[in-house]
């Protein structure tokens, strides 16, 4: 075991860890895309709109309305 654990460079486990990073990064990002949609049949507003206001505005980005009242959200 310990030729194999000499064997590990740091060079290696960064650029693992890179890859890790990387391919959770793209995971996150499809189920942002996903729960965008969900929102977005929810409140009556796109899933490209939602996004834009996230992108505009952070996460906490609301519509303004529900989609079944009309009502503002205070």
């Amino acid at each position: 075991m310990a030729d194999k654990d000499e064997k590990i460079s740091e060079a290696f486990l960064d650029r693992l860890a890179d890859r890790v990073i990387e391919q959770l990064s793209n995971k996150f990002d499809e189920l942002d895309i996903s729960l965008d949609y969900i929102a977005a049949l929810l409140s009556g507003e796109s899933a490209i709109g939602i996004g834009a206001g996230q992108r505009a505005a952070g996460r906490l980005h609301r519509s303004g309305v529900y989609s079944d009242t009309k009502k503002e959200i205070k």
